[in-house]
């Protein structure tokens, strides 16, 4: 079983989002949605660190939609998405929110 990474910052959000890691909502807290990241927390507290230190280069365009994407699915009727989504948010998740406008 893969370690959890959870945060409440939505530029950690978004960063990790668009790199793909498998994730969920916890809205236990309807004031302070976090995102549930799962996989290599070594790695992902790396990736987070660097992103923090500016040592990240990321394509400008896949932040902004996934930023897009992160801040949407926040807010979508408050509807708590149960289980960790295995595909691409680049695919499933983005037509989803499509779906929901």
């Amino acid at each position: 079983m893969l370690d959890e990474y959870i945060t409440n910052d939505v530029y950690e959000m978004t960063y990790l989002y668009m790199i793909g890691f498998p994730y969920e909502f916890d809205r236990g807290n309807p004031n302070k949605v976090k995102m549930i990241f799962k996989g290599d927390p070594k790695l992902i507290k790396g990736l987070v660190s660097d992103l923090w230190e500016g040592k990240t280069k990321v394509d400008a365009l896949k932040l902004l939609n996934s930023s897009k994407a992160v801040k949407q699915a926040l807010w979508i009727g408050g509807v708590y998405k149960s289980g960790f989504y295995k595909k691409s948010p680049d695919t499933d998740v983005l037509r989803e929110i499509e779906n929901n406008k």
